[in-house]
């Protein structure tokens, strides 16, 4: 059943926008958030089919085409080790990965799912002039494992903590103990949480 949205505005980060994040956002769409992901990358990098090679994409570049593109390097290894079956799940989702630095920040939560990402989005709100981020934002940190058989369970864990987010109705106060509450639950399971507020950039 698809929950209705009380207003909050959701953004999920990892570093390429194609596993972690794609997966937590079509799961928190799913429940009726409003949500949007993004990765933090220069270039969206992909494992080749020669050992110790990548694939690199430019962030815009459709999963439609990363598909095709895919297929036509090496099907066989790109399906053996599930590369296209998450990137059919991708399609429905959305059209393609997005830059987090390009992003209009008009969130009031960012969960970040890896430390390189979480780094990442701290210094471009840094970056980015007090008057374009238009509210104070609720920065939650919930390392997940970039693994394609594990995080649909954490999927499940980040979308219940949104949840509880979206619940508190944007009340700053409660967050604190959203966490710990999450935290009792999640733990046992392999996944914790931490929270800090951005209020602006600093001077």
């Amino acid at each position: 059943m698809v929950m209705k949205s009380s207003g909050l505005r959701f953004a999920v980060v990892c570093r390429h926008n194609m596993n972690r994040s794609v997966q937590v956002h079509r799961m928190m769409k799913q429940v009726g958030l409003d949500v949007e992901s993004y990765g933090t990358e220069n270039r969206i990098s992909l494992p080749g089919p020669v050992k110790s090679t990548s694939i690199k994409f430019k962030f815009g570049t459709t999963y439609k085409d990363i598909y095709d593109h895919l297929v036509q390097v090496n099907s066989a290894f790109y399906s053996q080790i599930k590369v296209l079956q998450m990137l059919e799940k991708n399609i429905t989702t959305k059209s393609g990965p997005d830059q987090f630095q390009e992003a209009d920040l008009n969130y009031d939560v960012i969960i970040t799912l890896d430390p390189s990402s979480q780094t990442s989005v701290i210094n471009e709100l840094q970056r980015r002039p007090q008057e374009t981020i238009s509210r104070k934002i609720q920065l939650i940190h919930m390392p997940v494992e970039d693994e394609l058989e594990n995080v649909r369970d954490a999927s499940h864990h980040a979308a219940v903590l949104a949840l509880m987010l979206e619940e508190s109705s944007g009340d700053f106060g409660e967050i604190p103990l959203i966490i710990e509450r999450f935290n009792d639950v999640s733990q046992p399971d392999g996944y914790t949480a931490t929270y800090s507020l951005f209020e602006g950039p600093t001077s």
